[in-house]
């Protein structure tokens, strides 16, 4: 989740505005060729992506972001944009339109076909026909009127700064950096669009729905020294969470693999052939109904949070993939048959991809990962985008563009939260934290809180240490299984309670 990659500017914008290689990016490919002279298949680049080391003057010239007191939402005016990358590998010996059509589904393909003819989308820099055959080492280019989704116009609180170390309280549904339809929207330029804050370096991920503790570097040392500890497992991170139903008391783990199901739409699943993960998780307080629980995962798999509380049968009450009756199902015919799984899978994808249609946005629009930044929101591989919402204020409106031509809907604020807080990180020589959101304290009369724990004025949860997540573990008895999940929890031998 560390990065100590340097991205310094691998693209260079010159005077006329067309985005083009930079000689090192170049260079770099070149280098890449095979012995018999055929460019091996690389991944594409993207003009998504901020600069990071070398402040790009456009970046400041193209969009300011616009607060609406009224709506609560940050909105960025739609601006004119080129996405650019290489052909791909499966686009070999294809029509552009084909590839434009199938790939690419934000707009119809009468629309790119338009497109195509009016030379908004070209090959090499040159205009072509719509059945142009497309070839390696091709570059298609395709320029858009864009428009960012808002989100929520919480200021992005600065907890702790020196001269290596940034850390933020980031607000839940901005996106930590540049990915699909986002670019302005995002915590890392905001910083410099608000606090002028520009040069940072992302150390770390959070869920775009996630709110919470977000740090960033300031130097490459810094950057590869927390990639060391990141790597070593030295740092400990802790989130809090709001989840369904009466978590049982002491500390539960965690330990089923996760596979990523889709990664179109971000979606993970406990799966014997994943990835090991390992959370624990311990009881704060409940009311019967809802619980909120603390964290603390040991590997950082997509979404392993909210997966593992699925599994455990106290999925975060609001998420918006995880809370799904269909998983419920899915789990009870995890023991019938493979097959019933996979449809049940299967039927839990095709009502995603339905709502998030209608949501106007790909993905749970949640980036926890470099892979799904790349896959939620932008296209395949991030050319073309996908539709969502936009602004519809007071801005000249483009002809050409099928998005001016819309007016949909500002997000709901179901869409801009998830129960999900990032709240302690502990590093080698420094520990943040990140006061609480207002859904983190349940108010129903009812409320019983674990002992050690007491909820403070500054939004800090007295009692919820790493300390009180360390102890041994015992297997649940069979009492303790979630009443939803009767007969299945209560064969597994991974998820302990203590």
């Amino acid at each position: 989740m560390f990065s100590a990659k340097d991205p310094t500017a691998k693209r260079v914008k010159p005077q006329d505005g067309t985005p083009q290689q930079s000689q090192s990016r170049s260079s770099k490919h070149e280098k890449q060729q095979g012995d018999d002279g055929r460019r091996r298949k690389k991944g594409n680049v993207r003009s998504t992506q901020l600069t990071g080391r070398q402040v790009d003057a456009r970046l400041l010239q193209e969009a300011r972001p616009v607060i609406d007191s009224k709506a609560g939402l940050r909105r960025i005016p739609p601006y004119d944009y080129t996405f650019e990358c290489y052909v791909k590998g499966r686009w070999f010996n294809r029509p552009l339109l084909e590839v434009f059509s199938k790939e690419f589904q934000a707009q119809s393909p009468a629309a790119y076909k338009a497109a195509i003819e009016a030379g908004r989308i070209t090959v090499n820099g040159r205009q072509v026909s719509p059945d142009h055959i497309l070839r390696n080492g091709q570059t298609v280019c395709n320029a858009v009127h864009r428009h960012e989704p808002p989100v929520c116009a919480d200021p992005i609180p600065i907890l702790y700064e020196d001269d290596t170390l940034l850390a933020v309280n980031k607000p839940s549904s901005i996106p930590v950096h540049p990915c699909g339809r986002y670019r302005h929207n995002t915590v890392i330029a905001l910083l410099g669009h608000e606090y002028n804050k520009w040069n940072l370096l992302t150390c770390h991920r959070l869920d775009r729905l996630t709110s919470g503790l977000l740090i960033f570097a300031k130097t490459k040392a810094k950057a590869q020294e927390l990639e060391r500890c990141m790597k070593e497992r030295i740092v400990q991170k802790m989130y809090i969470c709001r989840v369904v139903g009466r978590f049982p008391q002491g500390r539960v783990e965690c330990s089923e693999p996760i596979k990523v199901v889709s990664n179109k739409l971000g979606v993970c699943s406990v799966d014997p052939d994943g990835k090991p993960c390992h959370t624990t998780f311990r009881l704060v307080a409940t009311d019967g109904d809802e619980s909120i629980v603390q964290c603390l995962p040991h590997t950082g798999r997509m979404h392993q949070i909210r997966v593992h509380l699925l599994h455990l049968g106290h999925p975060i009450v609001n998420d918006p993939i995880y809370n799904n009756p269909i998983w419920m199902e899915e789990k009870k015919q995890t023991l019938a048959s493979a097959s019933s799984k996979k449809e049940a899978i299967s039927r839990l994808l095709a009502e995603m991809t339905a709502r998030l249609s209608e949501w106007g946005d790909r993905g749970d629009a949640s980036t926890h990962s470099a892979e799904a930044c790349s896959t939620a929101g932008g296209g395949v591989d991030g050319i073309g985008e996908d539709a969502g919402q936009s602004f519809t204020g007071n801005y000249v409106k483009v002809a050409s563009c099928p998005d001016c031509q819309l007016d949909r809907p500002d997000p709901s604020p179901a869409q801009l939260c998830l129960y999900l807080h990032a709240y302690r990180y502990k590093l080698p020589t420094h520990e943040f934290c990140a006061p609480l959101p207002t859904w983190a304290q349940l108010t129903s009369p009812s409320v019983q809180c674990m002992p050690g724990y007491c909820f403070l004025s500054n939004g800090e949860l007295e009692g919820a240490t790493f300390d009180t997540m360390k102890g041994q573990t015992q297997l649940p008895p069979a009492q303790d299984a979630p009443q939803s999940l009767s007969g299945w929890t209560s064969t597994l031998t991974s998820c302990t309670i203590s």
